[in-house]
């Protein structure tokens, strides 16, 4: 009750008492609960991993500015295991008028590199809520792409309090974009020796299993990405498939949610499929300095980069609009006869 008291008015716009968090935590004198529901309730996740010591400073900063249990470092807990314990507690919780409140006015801040954003935006995915919450990016690593793309930067932020009140200033004020998520399915024989595992699995591949355990002779192999693509050509398709076949190069080289991959191409006859399907849409709070179009809002930006950008961002750009020109077909690509 004492730190909830001494917050800011400022800051109880978006504390979230601990009993609407996890039923572990049943609201008592000892703590304090909001008069009147917070405008902007978050809960936050931070890659301690991501930024060098940045992220580790980030988690005090924000467990000391708001309910530390509502601050959570993703290298001690999951984000599909805290969101799902949340919103059955949210769910047990239906007739209380607070706690209804937070659930339809909360919001996600997630602190980290590409893969990192890209994670949560793949679990709120996959949990399938009714009314699943935005999400906010801070950048924290080595890209930011998405971040870059819905306006919150490419720079590392600042750790200290000022800072992350600026940043929570910008949440309140952020607008909400739709943007679309996609299914990656991959495909390969599994080989006679050595590992099946892919080399440099990107962190948005789950992990391997056997399409189907039970027949000894399906040596295929299958993994699911949460990633976020917005390559124009993609959105326009709601399925695509590669197939790679025995060629000249020993390795496809790609990019996943701004990671590196190198996916071994086959040694004889077999063929390793890549599948990326539509798998629905997930919401981003994007800033006023937001790259990102949207077809559902036509005030959103008009052009792919605004007039008024730094020079940091310019370079940025530069190098972004490189990586597009250098991106080619694989010399072992080609067309699925059955598409």
């Amino acid at each position: 009750m004492e730190k909830y008291n001494k917050l800011s008015d400022f800051l109880k716009k978006f504390y979230i008492p601990s009993y609407v968090l996890s039923p572990d935590d049943e609201a008592d004198d000892a703590e304090a609960v909001p008069s009147s529901p917070p405008e902007s309730p978050i809960i936050v996740f931070i890659n301690s991993r991501s930024g060098g010591q940045l992220g580790g400073e980030l988690i005090l900063t924000y467990r000391t500015l708001l309910n530390d249990k509502q601050v959570f470092d993703l290298g001690v807990e999951t984000p599909d295991k805290v969101l799902r314990r949340t919103y059955l507690n949210l769910e047990r919780l239906k007739d209380d008028a607070l706690a209804c409140k937070i659930r339809e006015k909360l919001k996600i801040i997630v602190a980290g590199g590409d893969g990192t954003a890209g994670w949560l935006l793949g679990v709120i995915s996959d949990l399938k809520l009714s009314n699943p919450p935005p999400i906010a990016t801070i950048p924290l690593g080595t890209g930011n792409n998405l971040p870059f793309a819905f306006g919150w930067g490419k720079k590392n932020p600042g750790t200290d309090r000022s800072s992350v009140e600026s940043f929570l200033e910008k949440v309140i004020k952020a607008k909400e974009m739709k943007i679309d998520n996609w299914h990656i399915l991959m495909r390969m024989k599994a080989p006679k020796k050595g590992s099946c595992d892919p080399i440099e699995l990107p962190p948005s591949l789950h992990a391997f299993h056997r399409v189907s355990p039970s027949d000894q002779k399906c040596l295929a192999w299958s993994c699911s990405a949460r990633s976020k693509w917005s390559w124009n050509k993609l959105a326009q398709a709601n399925r695509i498939r590669f197939e790679f076949t025995k060629g000249s190069a020993k390795h496809a080289y790609m990019r996943m949610d701004g990671e590196p991959w190198k996916q071994p191409l086959p040694l004889d006859d077999e063929t390793v499929t890549v599948e990326i399907s539509h798998h629905g849409q997930v919401n981003m709070l994007t800033t006023q300095n937001c790259k990102s179009k949207s077809m559902y809002d036509q005030s959103s930006s008009t052009n792919r980069f605004s007039d008024d950008e730094d020079e940091d961002d310019d370079s940025s750009v530069d190098k972004c609009e490189e990586e597009f020109r250098k991106f080619g077909a694989a010399d072992t690509f080609k067309i699925s006869n059955d598409l």
